[in-house]
């Protein structure tokens, strides 16, 4: 309860201070349209196009079908957020944010492109083995290089930018990663 109150406070000074108003609240719905491409959306969509090609009897149940999908979602995320923390809560607990984030970006009823990277981080990150962070790494850096801010995609610039930056980015880490291979110098009359 305090947590809500908290937040509470915090939501009323901080439009009060910035003089915003609370229009804002209504925008919160946006990503979740039935046009956005979560997968819940795309189901509900596809679920309504075959229901509505069947007949007129089905057909009645058509307009349903993004919203019991993006329900059934909610319900998946939950389940995978509960697992993840009965399993990774003690020794991993970074692991299991990172897994309930991705959960919630994939399996929730909205998504845009850097939803999935605040998962992908955190797995990257503490996942508990080399082949899975190393995954989550070049996974993460594909999609932080791929998406713009904005969501939409990248120009043609913008890529080229990106890629340049990308190979930048490989070739000062693989020159770092010889300097730490390279023997330690010793001194001149080291015995050593």
């Amino acid at each position: 309860m305090a947590v809500v109150a908290a937040g509470g406070t915090t939501t009323a000074i901080t439009t009060a201070v910035a003089g915003t108003g609370y229009g804002w609240l209504h925008a919160l719905d946006t990503p979740a349209s039935p046009g956005n491409w979560a997968l819940t959306a795309s189901l509900g969509r596809l679920s309504a196009a075959l229901l509505t090609a069947a007949g007129d009897g089905p057909a009645e149940f058509a307009r349903h079908a993004v919203p019991a999908w993006q329900l059934l979602g909610l319900a998946a995320t939950a389940v995978a957020v509960t697992l993840a923390w009965r399993r990774h809560r003690l020794p991993r607990p970074a692991h299991a944010v990172g897994l309930s984030l991705l959960a919630v970006a994939l399996l929730g009823p909205a998504i845009r492109p850097w939803y999935v990277l605040w998962g992908l981080f955190l797995i990257a990150a503490t996942g508990p083995g080399r082949t899975l962070r190393r995954a989550a790494t070049g996974a993460s850096a594909l999609l932080a290089l791929a998406v713009t801010p904005s969501g939409f995609a990248p120009t043609g610039e913008q890529l080229a930018l990106a890629g340049a930056g990308g190979l930048l980015a490989l070739a000062a880490a693989w020159g770092a990663h010889r300097q730490a291979r390279l023997p330690a110098h010793r001194p001149l009359g080291s015995t050593a």
